[in-house]
């Protein structure tokens, strides 16, 4: 099994998982998909989503401080494309625009990468 099965499978603890090798959860109002990368680097996963349903309490960042702290255990890289996800096209429903969003990431150690000279996704390397 790879690293970022593995990874996986220890995020998973008795949550259901797809065939596919990806992982999708709900705890604490926090729905989460992380699946393993296109690239094919055992070290290496994709966070595609994250969203809170009880906005502005924190749930989404400890979620992610969860992870993130697993991703350092196991040295395993996460990457992902920083687009937010709306529900509701409802300017006060406390949705984070794309730019507040970058800076939630950066916050929690995310970096960009680049491709010909250009943002292309988002990456934390295991601390």
């Amino acid at each position: 099994m790879e690293l970022n099965e593995r990874f996986i499978d220890i995020l998973e603890q008795g949550r259901k998982v797809d065939k596919r090798k990806f992982i999708w959860f709900c705890d604490h109002k926090v729905s989460v998909r992380i699946q393993t990368c296109f690239n094919n680097k055992p070290d290496e996963v994709m966070l595609c989503r994250i969203s809170c349903y009880d906005r502005g309490n924190g749930y989404a960042s400890r979620t992610l401080k969860t992870i993130t702290m697993l991703a350092d255990k196991m040295k395993v890289t996460i990457r992902l494309y920083p687009s937010p996800f709306y529900l509701s096209l409802k300017e006060d429903a406390g949705l984070l625009s794309k730019k507040q969003l970058i800076g939630w990431y950066k916050s929690n150690g995310f970096k960009w990468k680049y491709f010909n000279g250009k943002q292309d996704f988002m990456v934390r390397k295991p601390k």
